[in-house]
């Protein structure tokens, strides 16, 4: 029994004996905050012995605390690689490292620092290549400093490492399309298909698609996002009537005038005000040789914006396409006064107008409203 004690009780200072006396020396200086100090014993330590897994581990941890993060990175290796039993102490280690130098990278970006901001975010990428907020950041970054080639590719880094990210996927399609090249459009449908398996039903994500297919020329394709998207935003979205109409848009373009119909047509029901979403209802309906159905929609428009020399033009278009040769005159007549902004030629069309045809006659009233800013 007092065999066992003996040993129990010596083996500590066994193992102190076996320790030289720079590591001990480098432990307490350590301690004290004196990592200078430590960095020479410690060096002394590596030079004498450079299989001592743990003097490469205390070399990396002041490295990391004086932010010499690429020493840093250089001892942790060297101490992992010797005894992997400390790779977990490493880690965590990094991680803590990790965070101040993403932290010191925004903090700069917030002062709009973007050099310090980038240089530090580095660093950080380098601590832990896999860490997403560091390509993200950097992607931001490339992007102030005028560099968006490196940007972008710090966009592909961040979302291949979480496919499922759909704020940074989205992000990542966007920049793809906002280069205009047709192949950066598929890269962008490519990350769109995955983010569907992650939310189907996200309006955004198919607002994208549909724009990524229309610059392809994939029409059927670039209607079929398009519908989904507007289903998948709620009514009371004040952003859907702007949707609508961009839809509106992108199917005039296609010549799918049917579909810009029909989406102009939500726009304008969801904003009455939207004097854009009338006028374009208007011209795909004449599209379609509509004439009869775009006539009450330019009036209107005209109501509302008596002083549209656009719809002026357009309604004249209408009426004589519906057999109103007389009225279709006058209007295009007052559409060009309207375009001069010539305010006394556009108050006697109007009365000319109104007498030219008894069913718009009202109009006569609003003839006051008529005036330009010099």
């Amino acid at each position: 029994m007092k065999r066992h004690l003996w040993v129990v009780l010596f083996a500590p200072l066994l193992m102190l004996a076996c320790q030289s006396k720079e590591m001990t020396s480098a432990k307490v200086y350590i301690q004290e905050h004196n990592f200078d100090a430590a960095l020479e014993q410690l060096k002394i330590e590596i030079e004498n012995n450079p299989a001592n897994a743990e003097a490469h581990f205390l070399l990396g941890q002041i490295y990391a605390e004086k932010d010499s993060f690429e020493l840093m990175l250089i001892e942790f290796n060297k101490a992992a690689e010797l005894d992997s039993s400390l790779i977990p102490k490493i880690e965590k280690w990094k991680d803590s490292k990790y965070s101040d130098a993403i932290n010191k990278g925004i903090s700069y970006g917030k002062k709009e620092e973007f050099e310090k901001a980038f240089e530090y975010t580095l660093i950080a990428e380098k601590i832990k290549p896999d860490g997403i907020e560091a390509h993200k950041n950097l992607a931001y970054f490339y992007s102030k400093l005028g560099d968006d080639e490196k940007a972008l590719e710090e966009s592909e880094k961040a979302f291949a490492l979480d496919t499922t990210d759909v704020q940074q996927g989205l992000i990542l399609a966007s920049e793809y399309l906002a280069s205009g090249d047709t192949t950066h459009a598929r890269k962008a449908i490519d990350v769109l298909n995955k983010l569907t398996s992650t939310e189907p039903k996200n309006p955004t994500v198919h607002k994208f698609l549909a724009r990524a297919y229309a610059a392809l020329g994939e029409i059927e394709l670039t209607v079929k996002n398009m519908d989904e998207a507007l289903e998948y935003t709620p009514n009371t979205d004040t952003l859907k009537p702007n949707l609508a109409f961009e839809f509106g848009i992108i199917a005039f373009q296609i010549q799918r005038f049917d579909k810009g119909e029909e989406y102009f047509r939500i726009a304008k029901q969801l904003n009455p005000d939207m004097t854009e979403a009338h006028y374009n209802l208007a011209i795909c309906l004449e599209r379609q040789e509509k004439y009869s159905e775009a006539e009450p929609v330019l009036w209107e428009l005209i109501n509302k914006d008596i002083t549209n020399h656009s719809a002026w033009q357009e309604f004249a278009i209408t009426l004589q396409k519906n057999g109103k040769t007389d009225a279709a005159k006058v209007a295009y007549k007052l559409s060009q006064a309207l375009e001069e902004k010539n305010t006394e030629r556009a108050k006697k069309l109007i009365e000319k107008f109104a007498q030219t045809s008894k069913e718009y006659s009202s109009i006569s009233d609003k003839k006051d409203s008529i005036s330009f800013q010099e």
